[in-house]
């Protein structure tokens, strides 16, 4: 397993909950109440193959991610293999 994997199973095994960036913000406007202990996964950079190794473990585990990306370096970074 992957640090990556590893840090995601410490997650789950700390009871956290795995939230949205836009549960978060329903929750910062009032709109929702979030469970205690949760947690939101987002990626600072726009690799393909961040995308690539991390979707399936997120998928594997049942969890939501948010990717941001450099609308500059899209040209090469989604396109598909």
């Amino acid at each position: 397993t992957t640090s990556f994997e590893q840090q995601l199973h410490a997650i789950r095994d700390l009871s956290y909950h795995v939230v949205s960036l836009d549960e978060v913000v329903a929750a910062l406007e009032g709109k929702r109440i979030l469970p205690e202990h949760s947690v939101a996964i987002t990626f600072d950079d726009g690799f393909r193959d961040t995308f690539e190794n991390a979707v399936p473990i997120l998928r594997g585990l049942g969890y939501t991610a948010t990717f941001f990306l450099v609308s500059s370096k899209l040209g090469g970074i989604m396109e598909r293999k």
